[in-house]
């Protein structure tokens, strides 16, 4: 039987050239992602890039597996749907 994957959601920093920080929040592999670990190879699924240098701050919520997560990833597309009368 396969070990199933299971995801955290953290918050992450990133110092940016300008002095300023990046702040996002994103869901990553518990084993992997652990309070002030720098990441290395971190990709933007929205632009399919590999970026470095994000540092977890901290994790939230209860671990989910890969399955459940990326069935409920789209789940805001249909909330329009829902709420209009």
């Amino acid at each position: 039987m396969a070990r199933r994957q299971m995801y955290v959601q953290f918050e992450l920093s990133k110092r940016m050239e300008g002095g300023g920080v990046a702040r996002m929040v994103s869901w990553i592999r518990q084993e992997v992602a652990l309070p002030g670990r720098l990441l290395r190879g971190l990709e933007d699924t929205d632009t399919g890039r590999i970026e470095s240098g994000w540092r977890v701050d901290s994790a939230a919520g209860t671990p989910m597996p890969e399955q459940v997560l990326m069935k409920q990833s789209r789940d805001y597309t249909k909330q329009r749907k829902a709420s209009d009368i």
